[in-house]
């Protein structure tokens, strides 16, 4: 796994317990992370994405008052004039290791899951797979529209 390709980039942390915010805001340092942005609900990430920009979320299924999936389907159907980012690369993370939860995370349109407890190999591999989903997932939507 090649941890050079998170050097520099901008991250948006979305979970609504401060302490795996901070612990996935550490395991992000290791791997130079430019800019890490913590937000503790899906309504407070859709607020700061147009200011901040991020390269990639990280935001957990279950929160109040709104969740992941929530979050996820919002950006995904965006239609762009909002200022959303559509194609943001977006890995779920979840303490539920139930397959149910993990499918309904990636038909909302998440890139990939990653399951707590949070393991620093685990969160980086999943980032890395997340950025190859959605680099496919934004090829064949370009090529769909294209035909």
């Amino acid at each position: 796994m090649d941890l050079s390709r998170f050097k520099g980039m901008k991250i948006l942390v979305v979970d609504d317990h401060e302490p795996i915010r901070r612990l996935i805001r550490s395991i992000l340092k290791t791997v130079a992370v430019a800019h890490i942005r913590e937000v503790g609900d899906g309504r407070e990430a859709i607020k700061v994405l147009t200011d901040f920009a991020p390269d990639m979320a990280l935001v957990d299924i279950r929160m109040k008052p709104m969740g992941g999936i929530e979050f996820v389907q919002m950006l995904r159907n965006s239609d762009g004039k909002d200022g959303l980012p559509r194609d943001l690369p977006i890995i779920m993370v979840t303490g539920v290791e139930d397959e149910t939860a993990i499918m309904e995370a990636l038909k909302s349109g998440a890139d990939t899951v990653v399951t707590k407890p949070i393991m620093p190999k685990a969160l980086l591999e999943r980032m890395s797979i997340g950025l190859d989903n959605a680099e496919k997932r934004i090829a064949i939507a370009s090529k769909a529209a294209s035909d």
